[in-house]
């Protein structure tokens, strides 16, 4: 039985179930750029999150619903990219640090899209002299006691996707602050809650139902929703 031929309770779950557990997570003041930088080279590969923010550094684990999030935003974008013919190239978490202005994180993921140009064929990004990701993906399961939206603000990060178990907010930079609109700048062809609805059947039927619903609706609906 196919995707669209599943009941309609089955294919359009109106919630994601919470978190089961809270986050983990401790936060240090007055600590210096060399020893940060330290002690998050000391866990290469973990579940940890690490944010410094000009002598604070936060130190947290992710909840299962966090990673779950993350993953099928990540499908979806490069399957949006996909279908609409834009190039993209995808950096997942990989740490933004800069240390002229004392800030770093390390986002849930992130995206090269009108920058693709400049990063294609690369695997790794300097901050200092390549340009922040077009698209940065932030989960609010597991929030941080850092402002993570002043930090990516700072790092010059045009747009932000905020998720949580709720809806997805888009905010854009502007001349001085983050702005949330109706549509990614990214991707205007897909409304925020069409991005969302997929969300909630994946985290509800998995990938594969989550991704062959997103492309029957690519190949359908931008075209009759796109400017309303």
């Amino acid at each position: 039985m196919t995707a669209l031929a599943r009941p309609r309770a089955m294919l359009q779950p109106n919630r994601i179930p919470p978190a089961a557990e809270p986050p983990n997570r401790v936060l240090l003041h007055d600590v210096d750029w060399d020893t940060y930088v330290t002690v998050a080279d000391a866990f290469p590969d973990r579940a940890i999150r690490f944010t410094y923010d000009q002598g604070a550094l936060e130190i947290m684990t992710v909840a299962g619903l966090h990673e779950r999030l993350k993953s099928l935003l990540a499908y979806l974008v490069l399957i949006i990219a996909d279908e609409l013919d834009r190039d993209i190239a995808c950096f997942g978490s990989f740490t933004h640090r800069r240390k002229d202005l004392a800030r770093a994180l390390e986002p849930d993921c992130c995206f090269y899209i009108a920058n693709f140009a400049i990063v294609n064929g690369r695997t790794d990004i300097d901050l200092l002299k390549d340009p922040p990701p077009d698209l940065e993906i932030e989960v609010e399961i597991s929030r941080s006691l850092l402002d993570r939206l002043a930090i990516l603000q700072a790092l010059k990060v045009g747009e932000v996707w905020r998720v949580d178990e709720k809806r997805i907010r888009v905010l854009v930079l502007g001349d001085a602050r983050y702005e949330q609109v109706e549509r990614s700048p990214s991707f205007p062809e897909v409304p925020v809650t069409e991005m969302h609805r997929l969300i909630v059947l994946g985290v509800a039927h998995g990938e594969r139902a989550m991704l062959k619903e997103l492309r029957t609706w690519l190949r359908k609906g931008p075209k009759k929703s796109k400017g309303k």
